[in-house]
């Protein structure tokens, strides 16, 4: 997470703040929200992980418990059948290659 502040901190919503997810475009966000029936929540986790976040991080950006943050991971890389933020994000990709969710092998 991108910790900067004072009068050149980039704006809350700026691709300098969150430069991962910003690998895809609305348009991709919403196909991978459909394709691996994620909801709202789980898609605001998957775009922290782009950003590279810690699980404090996401808590802070999402204004939840770092403890409510590791439970939706674990419950998201369940759903995604992955075992690590990694396997998450090739999910991910995946979906951004041909519009479906892929088996992890």
């Amino acid at each position: 997470m991108m910790c900067a502040e004072g009068p050149n901190a980039p704006d809350v919503g700026s691709p300098e703040r969150y430069p991962g997810r910003q690998i895809l475009n609305d348009c991709q966000w919403e196909t991978v929200q459909r394709a691996l029936q994620l909801s709202g929540r789980e898609l605001d986790i998957v775009k922290c992980l782009f950003d590279d976040q810690t699980e404090l991080g996401v808590a802070h950006e999402l204004d939840i418990s770092p403890h409510t943050v590791h439970t939706h991971l674990e419950r998201l890389y369940r759903k995604l059948g992955v075992g690590s933020r990694t396997g998450a994000l090739l999910r991910v990709f995946g979906v951004c290659l041909d519009g479906q969710p892929r088996a992890m092998t």
